[in-house]
Formats: structure tokens, C-alpha cells, sequence
């Protein structure tokens, strides 16, 4: 093959590319063109970048709720929660989305300010976006106030809600091997913590997924090995707007429970 037909297949092949992924990029509004360049990123391993390219577009587009809703749900930086806290209160004031409002209401139930949090958590908007998107955010801060009788009666409602409304299933359903059966271990050790703490039976809840299998994501024994690496790189460099001692102590306690909890059903010694 000539110099001259390998050039012009390169500009053909380079012609697709454009017509195919970066025309028809150009042609989006600028907050949805970032929020590809960043999920491009994550791709690419450069995550905390993507946070750097969402931030610095939420500074050009405040009013684009989707940029926030799209940090929030990938950030890169746990240990430094103030710099997406910050992000978060003017997303609050400039789109008063709910969905907004409710990663905002997260924050504080880490930062242990859950008089605020339930406030946010309870407007109709954001309970509405919760349940749309799965976020069991009022039992979790219920849980984190020691209020396990509340985060029992939390949980079930709203699980039972998404059972009813994204599931199609029976509003009269009760038996919680149906309810529960597509949650991960993540999820579903709230109620097995509280119902321990209330001295009920625990054990036929945890029961309901199962202790090892080939989908990693949905049983104990690998949750528990994930547990214990989040345990070992637990680190918090910034408090969200106090202390970082605090949030530390916060997020240290909840790990404590869950590992404790799963180890107690697991049988480790």
C-alpha cells in the first residue's frame, strides 16, 4: 500500500471518529459535554481530575443541577468532604433541586448534624427523589442516632415503597425475602444492625442473601473482606464544616458496627 492511500484511510478513520463521537459531543450543552469528559476520566483511572473538570464547569453552568447530582455520586476524595460540601450549598441556593438537597442532607448526617439533616431529608420533593433513586438516607441517619427502632420502621417503608413502585410487586406484600431480595449487603446491614441492637431476629434477616456466591456484590463473606480494606484506608483530612477528629470518630463507629455485625453472622472468631 502507497504513503498516499495510508494517509487517506488515517483520514477516513479520523473523519469517523470525529462524525461519530465529537460532533455530535460539540453539539451538546457545555454541562453535559463536561460530565462525559469526566466520566471519560474515571475511565481513564483520573477521577480526582474528573472532580477538577466538574467543579470548574459547575463554576461556568450553576444552574445545571446535573453536574452536581454527577460529582456527588462519583467524588474521588472522601477524606476531603468540605471541598464537595461547599460545591453542595450553592447548588442548594442556585437550583433548589432535590436531588441536591438530599446529598447535602448526607453530608450532615456525616457530619453528625441531624437535626438538619432530617429537616432536608423530609421535604415531599426530596423524599420523592429518594425513592426514585433507591437512597435510604432517613434510615442511615436514624441508625446514626442510635434510633433503632426508627431506622427499623424507616427501612421496611422504604424498601417496601421501592418493592411497590419500581418492582410493580403486590402493596400488600410482607414477606421480606421479596422486599429485600435485590438489596447488596451494603444496604441490607442497616436493618440486620438494628434489629440486633433491638435483640429481634437478626439472623433470619441477614439470612436473606447469602453467605458466599459468584456475584461478589451480593453476599457476607466478601462484603466483609471489602469491610475490613475500607477499615485499613480509613482516612479524613477535612470535617465538612467542623472538625475532622469528628468525622473520623463518625465514620470509624459505623464501620466498627458493620464489621462487628458481620463478623458476629459470618462466625469469625
Amino acid at each position: 500500500m502507497s504513503i498516499a492511500a495510508i494517509l487517506l484511510a488515517a483520514t477516513f478513520s479520523s473523519l469517523i471518529i470525529f462524525l461519530a463521537y465529537i460532533y455530535p459531543n460539540l453539539k451538546k450543552p457545555i454541562w453535559e459535554r463536561k460530565i462525559v469528559s469526566a466520566n471519560y476520566l474515571r475511565l481513564r483511572n483520573r477521577a480526582s481530575l474528573a472532580d477538577d473538570v466538574l467543579i470548574l464547569a459547575i463554576k461556568r453552568a450553576p444552574h445545571a443541577w446535573q453536574l452536581y447530582r454527577n460529582l456527588f455520586a462519583s467524588y474521588a476524595t472522601p477524606w476531603d468532604m468540605k471541598k464537595i460540601y461547599d460545591v453542595l450549598v450553592l447548588g442548594v441556593k442556585t437550583t433548589d433541586n432535590p436531588g441536591i438537597i438530599a446529598s447535602t442532607a448526607w453530608c450532615h448526617i456525616e457530619e453528625g448534624e441531624f437535626e438538619k439533616a432530617e429537616e432536608m431529608l423530609k421535604r415531599e420533593d426530596v423524599e420523592d427523589a429518594l425513592l426514585e433513586h433507591g437512597l435510604n438516607y432517613l434510615p442511615l441517619l436514624y441508625f446514626k442516632q442510635e434510633k433503632y427502632e426508627e431506622c427499623e420502621k424507616a427501612f421496611v417503608s422504604f424498601y417496601k415503597k421501592v418493592y411497590i413502585n419500581g418492582l410493580e410487586g403486590d402493596p400488600n406484600e410482607t414477606n421480606e425475602e421479596k422486599i429485600f431480595a435485590d438489596l447488596s449487603p451494603d444496604e441490607l446491614v442497616l436493618l440486620v444492625i438494628a434489629r440486633k441492637k433491638l435483640d429481634k431476629n437478626w439472623w433470619a434477616t441477614a439470612k436473606i442473601l447469602p453467605l458466599s456466591s459468584v456475584h461478589e456484590e451480593k453476599n457476607w463473606t466478601s462484603y466483609y473482606k471489602k469491610l475490613l480494606k475500607q477499615k485499613e484506608n480509613l482516612k479524613v483530612e477535612t470535617g465538612i464544616y467542623g472538625p475532622p477528629e469528628k468525622l473520623f470518630s463518625l465514620r470509624e463507629k459505623e464501620l466498627n458496627d458493620r464489621i462487628e455485625t458481620v463478623k458476629d453472622y459470618l462466625k469469625i472468631k
